[in-house]
């Protein structure tokens, strides 16, 4: 009687599976109301042409504007410009996000504003921003730093920049970091740091753009003895070819 009872216990447990497998998939969310902040947001994402889905974008930025929503909106409409080269307008756009894109929306004016031809208002722009070690926004402020120096053949503050950057954890630009920190060492004779940052490179990202141009540094530079970077009385290597 027992052993029968949980036979049917069982059967009971594996039809109830069966069923629930076969039952009918949960109903679709309804569609968000018209006017709502998500409404204009669904809108604009599922608009294929760039200048509509920007007017849209627009519209619901200027419509709810301290919304998350109306946030991200102008934060899209900023990279819309952006891509477009529209450095001015993307600039101005970029100055006035708020809320989680914050961050990112400053570098993106400080990078439009060097694009600009403004190295210094970019340099204080993203110097603000290099504070977090493991922010991704952090090593990207942090590069354009080193850049706008070495833009205004700086080479002393460019290469303490670049050397600051390379201390950070590994960033999205790694390989022209190294070849940026190489060059401006190069330019400062400091060639057997130049030489450390450029087999760096080629050895941990042998297959990008990148190492090209440091195989040509390595075949072209070569340290000089008696010049700083080189311990005196040191011969130079001779590069080996790639």
């Amino acid at each position: 009687m027992r052993a029968a009872l949980l036979g049917w216990a069982g059967a009971t447990v594996v039809a109830a599976g069966i069923a629930w497998g076969q039952a009918a998939p949960p109903a679709p969310p309804p569609p968000p109301k018209p006017g709502t902040p998500t409404a204009y947001w669904l809108e604009a994402q599922q608009t294929v042409s760039g200048d509509s889905a920007s007017a849209r974008y627009a519209r619901l930025a200027g419509r709810f504007p301290r919304h998350p929503t109306g946030e991200a909106a102008l934060f899209e409409l900023a990279e819309y410009h952006y891509a477009r080269g529209d450095y001015q307008g993307a600039r101005g756009e970029f100055d006035r996000v708020r809320g989680a894109s914050f961050r990112l929306a400053r570098y993106r004016e400080a990078v439009c504003t060097y694009a600009l031809g403004d190295p210094v208002r970019a340099r204080n722009l993203a110097r603000d921003l290099v504070r977090r070690r493991e922010d991704p926004v952090t090593w990207l402020a942090a590069m354009l730093v080193a850049q706008t120096w070495e833009t205004e053949g700086r080479l002393p503050e460019a290469l303490t920049a670049y050397r600051r950057l390379l201390d950070l954890p590994p960033g999205p630009s790694q390989p022209a970091a190294l070849l940026g920190a190489a060059r401006v060492a190069e330019r400062s004779k400091e060639h057997k740091e130049s030489l450390e940052y450029l087999n760096s490179l080629l050895k941990n990202y042998p297959n990008v753009p990148e190492a090209a141009e440091s195989r040509d540094l390595l075949q072209s530079e070569a340290p000089h003895p008696g010049e700083p970077g080189t311990e005196k009385g040191s011969s130079p290597k001779p590069s080996s070819s790639p």
